[in-house]
């Protein structure tokens, strides 16, 4: 990103200096001196607390219940200078509004205040309104343009809430990487309003239970193996035993020839159960590394998509079949996935491995790219093309799914007692999405009245409108 130029010095008069007797200039110069230092004590103490230690911790994430502990640090003494606007030109932080609103709260945060997995504080060394020697406080400041598109941020936050939904709506373009809205709920009023748990946080940039999507990577890893998936037929019988005495179920028969189309359009855990242990463990292991998720990790581990920081999708496998190794591969156990990292993959396997990588401000660059080979681009093809198969002819029947849909998969993720997610991820011709429901269903047994299809039915309404011709017509003209 390149910065405006500084402004130049100017010598408006022209003239040379006088000189002045040799006293006086003596202590004209001491005046100046003790001055400059001065000002340029407090310049670097405002940039000393402008930058944090790099070095910090930034894990401000609870692994088992997503919720955020607020961690505090001294706010420089000067307020943000530069702007941040949407991709419609919208200015939603900066001098005139430092908080850009309910609508951006927890995507871009705010200079010295707690979540560092916000916008403000990837790029406060740009934002920060830090000392110059040469031209004080008055430098021209940055604009970072972001991809978000206004309207469609805003719809879908005011939907979210409505529906007293917790949770998240990621949506990016599968042809530029663009990400399109980032919507976490609730959402605070102001980045002062600890009113609402996790509210100054955006989840899409942390990690949760993935349930049944999980299936998606599995599929893809049966074929990065070279695993002739056309040929598999596994019979369900609602459990299967696996070789350490444990078991898995599922909620119902799927019959006694179950395809991988059928298991993953009716989300067969005993069939996913009886492939995974065709897998070779070690290989898994470094497919996974290559896919982007950190495998049997000591500690969190974080990435970045231009400078802002995420939290990495992980697993842990044991290196042999045991329960918790293929409940994980299922989506359950040790695994968790990040929003962010999961629309990355949707985009690629609905690119056949043309991968483009999500991309949050305008210029710079987007995620850590997946580690693909290119024997690899056959197995996303085979992906892609069992995932539309299950979607088309497999995928709940007497569900109603947005026309534009090319696949989706849906996922449930238990949470302790009654309490469950819901999760769906997906993708049309143009745009990858990944939506999750923390609170589908209460630790009380409250069921929500919306549903991740509604939640995406919603989104693509404002996203696309399909004429009669078939072309795609963009929302406002920014998508």
């Amino acid at each position: 990103m390149k910065r405006k130029s500084r402004r130049q010095i100017v010598n408006k008069t022209g003239k040379g200096v006088e000189f002045f007797p040799c006293l006086a200039m003596t202590a004209l110069l001491l005046i100046t001196f003790v001055g400059f230092a001065s000002v340029y004590s407090r310049g670097s103490e405002a940039l000393a607390a402008a930058k944090p230690d790099e070095k910090r911790n930034i894990s401000l994430i609870d692994r088992e219940d997503d919720n955020t502990e607020v961690e505090d640090y001294e706010p420089s003494q000067f307020e943000a200078y530069g702007k941040i606007l949407t991709a419609d030109g919208e200015v939603i932080y900066g001098p005139a509004n430092a908080e850009g609103g309910k609508t951006y709260t927890n995507l871009i945060g705010k200079i010295g205040i707690a979540d560092v997995h916000t916008v403000a504080y990837a790029y406060r060394e740009e934002l920060y309104n830090s000392y110059s020697l040469i031209n004080g406080l008055g430098h021209p400041a940055p604009e970072l343009s972001l991809t978000i598109n206004g309207n469609l941020q805003k719809t879908m936050t005011e939907y979210l809430e409505a529906c007293n939904v917790d949770g998240t709506v990621l949506c990016s373009d599968v042809h530029t990487g663009e990400i399109l809205c980032a919507v976490s709920t609730p959402a605070a009023a102001s980045m002062e309003d600890y009113s609402r748990e996790g509210g100054l946080m955006n989840k899409n940039f942390y990690t949760t239970v993935p349930g049944s999507t999980m299936k998606i990577v599995t599929t893809l890893l049966l074929e990065m193996e070279g695993i002739s998936t056309e040929e598999l037929v596994f019979g369900c019988g609602k459990t299967t035993a696996l070789p350490d005495g444990n078991r898995i179920t599922c909620e119902k028969d799927h019959g006694s020839a179950v395809t991988i189309e059928a298991a993953l359009g009716d989300s067969c855990n005993c069939f996913f159960a009886q492939a995974i242990q065709l897998l070779d463990w070690d290989t898994v292991a470094a497919d996974l590394c290559r896919l982007g998720f950190a495998v049997n990790a000591p500690e969190e581990v974080h990435r970045q998509t231009g400078k802002l920081v995420y939290r990495s999708s992980e697993t842990a496998i044991s290196g042999r079949n045991d329960f918790n190794s293929i409940f994980g591969l299922i989506g359950q156990g040790e695994t968790l996935v990040s929003p962010l990292h999961m629309v990355q993959l949707t985009s690629a396997i609905a690119g056949a491995g043309e991968a483009v990588d999500p991309f949050l401000v305008q210029g710079d660059r987007g995620m850590e790219p997946l580690q693909l080979w290119e024997a690899d681009r056959e197995a996303f093809r085979r992906c892609r093309e069992i995932w539309e198969k299950a979607f088309a002819e497999y995928y709940q029947p007497g569900i109603v799914y947005p026309e534009a849909l090319v696949a989706a998969k849906t996922g449930t993720a238990q949470i302790g007692g009654l309490a469950q997610k819901k999760l769906l991820s997906g993708y049309t011709a143009d745009v990858a999405f990944y939506i999750v429901i923390h609170n589908y269903i209460t630790a009380d047994g409250i069921k929500l009245s919306v549903t991740p299809v509604e939640i995406a039915e919603k989104m693509l309404e404002d996203v696309i409108q399909v004429d009669a011709c078939g072309d795609l017509a963009r929302d406002s003209g920014q998508l």
